[in-house]
């Protein structure tokens, strides 16, 4: 699958892209669907990092996500 962009426009400081949703990437769809509820807290920590990681590079380089 993969992700496909729906429009795009231009602002007088960005490009902004609109990309179409992707089911099934989502934490929920994790958590309930693969294997028992839940995860390890070693998964979880490695999550929270990953995410914590990418928000800071989106600031740092100005892009905001909703």
């Amino acid at each position: 699958t993969q992700v496909s962009l729906a429009y795009a426009y231009e602002t007088k400081d960005a490009l902004c892209l609109v990309l179409t949703i992707m089911n099934g990437g989502d934490l929920k769809f994790h958590i309930y669907n693969m294997g028992n509820p839940g995860f390890e807290d070693e998964r979880v920590v490695f999550y929270a990092a990953e995410i914590c990681c990418g928000l800071q590079h989106l600031h740092q380089e100005g892009i905001v996500y909703r």
